[in-house]
This record gives C-alpha cells, structure tokens and sequence, in this order.
C-alpha cells in the first residue's frame, strides 16, 4: 500500500515526510497538494515555479510528490479550471 499525505499551502506543518520532524511517518511514500491552493495563492504559485514544486515544499528526492488539479474547487466554485495556468505550472 502506498501511503500519501495530503497537503495544504495554508499549513505545511507538521512536516511528515521530513525524518528528522517529531511526527515523520516511516511508512510515508508520497504527499499531494492541490493546484487550487496554487491558483487561490499566487505569490506561492510563482515560488514553487521559479523553485520547483518538490524543493518549494521541502520534499526529499526518496518521498513522491504528486499535484492534484484542484476540479472540484473549481466545479464548486462554478467557473472553469484555468487549463493555460495549469500547463504553465506543471511543465515549469
């Protein structure tokens, strides 16, 4: 089983796939965030692309990250998801 941490931009902490962080999961594989945290924050939006997403949230090499696209923020909030913005971040 894999097992994935869920994150948000508003709250980093505690850093669970850090092992030297007090609540390191051993057993942690990969973390998500959602492109919608990006998309409602822009000025992290901007640093995790000049950084790069993995090295913006201090992720090692050895732990997976995977990017959510963040659809059902935007179907809930009625409009379209911003594909253009999101090709942008992906591919930087």
């Amino acid at each position: 089983m894999l097992v994935v941490a869920g994150l948000s931009l508003k709250n980093l902490q505690p850093h669970v796939w850090d092992t030297s962080a007090p609540y390191h999961l051993p057993n942690l594989r990969a973390v998500m965030v959602s492109y919608a945290d990006f998309h409602r924050m822009p000025a992290q939006r901007s640093a995790a692309m000049e950084r790069g997403l993995r090295d913006y949230l201090g992720v090692s090499e050895e732990t997976k990250v995977y990017l959510d696209n963040g659809a059902f923020y935007f179907l809930s909030c009625g409009g379209e998801m911003p594909v253009e913005e999101y090709v942008e971040f992906v591919e930087r």
